[in-house]
């Protein structure tokens, strides 16, 4: 997938400028799938058609340079998608993941290199955050997990 691209083309956007470069279709987006078996929206073929891409700058932080990002909304305008990158690097380190407009998971890449290294559920998936530091997949860490949870 080419998302580093399309991250580097919400880099180029300025305010409210219009010499913007053409933002990914809504299709190239919805192809990045989470990486933890996960209750989030999975829009179909038909219903991807119907989502529009915006680009986002989010506020500056203290320190560095300000957030840039893409956010996917379905035809309601609830929330998708969102690929952030707050390191400046063109790529996304923060993906988030939406059910019914509300943050459900998010996968981060910590390190940089990337590959997700930490997981969050929210939501309709449970509160819990895992770390994978190895980047196999399999959550080697927990940071946060639920007395219900633990006990399944």
């Amino acid at each position: 997938m080419h998302l580093r691209k399309f991250m580097l083309a919400a880099i180029l956007f300025s305010g409210g400028s219009s010499a913007f470069a053409q933002l990914p279709k809504a299709e190239e987006l919805l192809a990045r799938k989470p990486i933890q078996a996960v209750t989030v929206a999975m829009p179909t073929a038909e219903e991807a058609a119907g989502c529009k891409v915006e680009a986002a700058n989010y506020p500056k932080p203290a320190t560095g340079a300000a957030p840039t990002g893409l956010i996917v909304r379905d035809a309601q305008g609830r929330m998708v998608r969102q690929f952030i990158d707050t390191t400046g690097s063109g790529k996304p380190n923060l993906v988030y993941f939406y059910h019914n407009g509300v943050e459900a998971y998010r996968e981060i890449d910590a390190n940089g290199n990337g590959k997700p290294d930490q997981f969050r559920w929210l939501g309709v998936n449970g509160g819990k955050w895992g770390s994978d530091p190895d980047e196999d997949g399999v959550i080697d860490q927990w940071f946060v997990l639920s007395a219900e949870e633990l006990s399944r």
